[in-house]
């Protein structure tokens, strides 16, 4: 997203906590986004806050509501008060699509029903409503929410439990059968 966004004549600065593993064509901070200086510094500059940082997602989920909260909650609030203080208009946070949608017959809008049921969809649920609440409540920043479901594209690994179609790719180039869970007759969208 950052090339994507740097590519369209956009400036384009990002935080990691550690070295990219490649040299990037935007400007990319190494740091703690625990530290609200190093925060302050990143965001000294910049309109637009896209919040893509978690250390957990549904397949490490610890089923422990603490670690969730501490490892995406807590980060969260240091980013808002950072967000609050450098006058950020915007935040972009991509919570999880799949994940915190009750099970309905028809296909989940944008207006369906949250009904988390793990830990991991608990915590992005209250962070989707943190956000809200301080854009509606504080006069401060606007929100936007983007619940991805089944994204996949370039650089995707295929990591235990996420990514249908990076295993199906990496198979295909291994000559291996393609593995299926679940019900053939299950349909899904998915987002390049």
């Amino acid at each position: 997203m950052a090339s994507y966004l740097n590519e369209k004549g956009y400036r384009v600065v990002g935080c990691d906590v550690r070295q990219p593993l490649k040299p990037t064509d935007w400007e990319c901070h190494t740091g703690d986004i625990h530290d609200s200086e190093f925060l302050d510094q990143v965001f000294s500059q910049t309109d637009v806050v896209f919040h893509f940082t978690s250390t957990t997602n549904p397949s490490t989920n610890s089923n422990s509501i603490r670690h969730e909260m501490e490892q995406a909650l807590v980060p969260l609030i240091g980013v808002i008060e950072a967000c609050k203080r450098n006058k950020i208009k915007k935040i972009v946070f991509p919570s999880s699509g799949g994940t915190v949608y009750q099970p309905c017959s028809e296909p989940c809008t944008e207006e369906s029903q949250l009904g988390p049921e793990t830990p991991y969809s608990f915590v992005k649920t209250v962070c989707e409503e943190l956000l809200l609440f301080e854009s509606r409540n504080r006069d401060s920043f606007e929100t936007t929410i983007l619940r991805i479901g089944n994204p996949y594209g370039p650089g995707q690994t295929a990591s235990p439990g996420q990514g249908v179609i990076a295993h199906w790719l990496k198979s295909i180039e291994k000559g291996l059968p393609l593995c299926v869970f679940g019900d053939l007759a299950a349909a899904r969208d998915f987002i390049f």
